[in-house]
């Protein structure tokens, strides 16, 4: 599949340079393109443009300044005429590392994009090193993944306006510096390729800060159909508390609850947290969003947590308030059949299903003009009645 955009830029950026410069801030707009960051195009076969300053807005204008003050890579890191895995490293300076120190930056793709494209952010520790490794799938002394933007390599994935994105240091031991960079990792890319087209970055940010909750921990199990998740912290400020947030893609997160926190303490502090929802299956991913008494929050790290499909079913809300559902999780391929009963065994109504895909399904219970009172639902998988009470 031959690509038939065709990019102008400003001038050629090598494919590895580097000039030393530690900074302890750093606000880049990209007007002009930096000569204290890195450029390294590790792709496999390597082509003839790494990240550059583009000449024009085709695709589209930067976040900020005038229009072409954004730093872009495209499916050119590959060779021309040719099919591999893009490695496109964009370094920073060398920036002096702490815990809370807060990295914030821009980037999108076009719009309507043809095809897929990702982003990795990476962190070294390891002072001025510029090392990404001998190859496009090594990442050298850059073994600290921050955040990933599209992280499956979807199509539509990578966000088509200007979108910004904001990562917390933690973790951080000591005095140390390093450098933050933004890989351009795409499989299959170039321009015969089934992936990688042009992405923007612009208006990066890296300020220190004062970690409020200094997490020393956060994972997760699964016990009992439900997801126990457990963190600490080894002291707060001002803590407010915990946003405890899901997602099912590791892109997009929904609140599912809160945990008030411990305010101002040296102390460690042990905090948990159950995710009683019975249907979900799969990897499951989950976030803390941790906010300051003034409103002020930041992301803990994201962790997964592995839910085994297995068969469950249940009636919510239960009492009914307006609408009721019934909500299933199969775990093999079933037939399967519904009965909304009276308490004196008439039949209010039948659903057959018939053959069902393992999977999660609701289905809607017509009780609206049903008199109060209680009510049962029968649920028939493979022969086999399964039964419960509903009161309206």
């Amino acid at each position: 599949m031959k690509k038939i955009y065709l990019t102008s830029f400003v001038a050629f950026v090598c494919s590895v340079c580097s000039v030393r410069a530690q900074v302890p801030t750093l606000n880049e707009k990209f007007d002009v393109f930096p000569s204290s960051w890195t450029v390294i195009n590790q792709s496999d076969p390597v082509g003839t443009l790494a990240w550059y300053k583009p000449a024009s807005a085709d695709e589209f204008p930067a976040n900020s300044g005038d229009a072409v003050s954004m730093a872009v890579a495209d499916y050119q890191s590959i060779e021309d005429n040719n099919s591999g895995t893009i490695s496109n490293w964009l370094l920073t300076p060398e920036l002096n590392l702490q815990n809370g120190a807060i990295l914030k930056f821009w980037t999108r793709t076009a719009t309507a994009s043809p095809y897929p494209d990702r982003l990795e952010v990476r962190l070294s520790k390891n002072g001025p090193s510029i090392n990404v490794g001998t190859s496009a799938v090594t990442v050298g002394d850059f073994t600290t993944l921050l955040t990933t933007v599209n992280q499956d390599l979807v199509l539509g994935g990578y966000p088509e306006t200007w979108t910004e994105y904001t990562v917390q240091l933690s973790g951080i031991t000591g005095s140390t510096t390093g450098r933050v960079a933004f890989r351009y990792f795409v499989t299959d890319g170039g321009s015969n390729g089934y992936s990688s087209y042009y992405i923007g970055l612009d208006d990066v940010s890296f300020t220190p800060g004062t970690l409020s909750a200094n997490f020393l921990n956060f994972d997760g199990a699964v016990k009992d159909n439900n997801v126990l998740l457990n963190w600490s912290t080894s002291s707060e400020l001002n803590n407010k508390g915990f946003d405890v947030e899901r997602s099912t893609n590791s892109q997009d997160f929904s609140t599912i609850g809160f945990v008030k926190g411990n305010g101002t303490t040296a102390n460690k502090s042990n905090y948990n947290f159950t995710d009683g929802n019975k249907f979900l299956s799969g990897n499951i991913y989950y976030r803390l969003k941790q906010i300051d008494l003034n409103g002020n929050y930041r992301y803990s790290k994201i962790i997964q947590v592995n839910i085994q499909n297995t068969f469950k079913w249940g009636i919510y809300p239960n009492p009914v308030v307006t609408d009721s559902w019934l909500q299933l999780q199969l775990a093999e391929t079933s037939k399967v059949s519904i009965q909304l009963v009276t308490a004196n065994g008439s039949i209010l109504q039948s659903v057959d299903k018939g053959l069902l895909q393992p999977g999660t399904y609701s289905v809607p219970l017509n009780l609206n003009n049903a008199a109060k009172g209680t009510y049962f639902a029968r649920l028939i998988v493979n022969g086999k009645t399964y039964s419960q009470t509903i009161i309206k």
